[in-house]
């Protein structure tokens, strides 16, 4: 099983490392827009050497769809394997997008705090997060 063919704008990244024992891993996990939707994979193999993979939606899904399942993955990674979270990044999203919008006089030290604002997932109520979970 070879690196997959990465295709479309990617709108998610995420970077999960795995050093427990003997392990040396990564696993990456990336979302992109494509014709019809979005699509999912994932990347893995020795640290610095991710050279396996998997489309892991053959076919384009929705929006919500291909967020859950990047979150499933990420939880599953996480939790049961042992992987440590190393970045999740939204290259595409809207919150970047506003920050890539503001003047080019703005400091771009201004533009990566207002592209990392967040707020704590404990103070939002559940259809907020679901809400969010759509729009990023």
């Amino acid at each position: 099983m070879g690196k997959p063919t990465i295709e479309g704008t990617v709108f998610r990244r995420v970077e999960l490392y795995c050093g427990e024992g003997n392990s040396n891993k990564d696993y990456i996990i990336i979302m992109t827009g494509v014709q019809g939707g979005y699509k999912v994979y994932s990347v893995h193999g020795p640290h610095g050497r991710a050279n396996n993979g998997k489309v892991q939606t053959p076919s384009p899904v929705s929006l919500l769809s291909a967020s859950t399942l990047v979150d499933d993955l990420v939880r599953e990674k996480t939790q049961v394997k042992n992987y440590r979270l190393i970045s999740d990044e939204r290259p595409n999203s809207k919150a970047n997008a506003a920050a890539n919008a503001l003047p080019s006089k703005t400091p771009a030290s201004a533009r990566r705090k207002m592209a990392r604002a967040s707020v704590a997932a404990n103070s939002l109520s559940e259809a907020n997060r679901g809400l969010l979970r759509l729009i990023f």
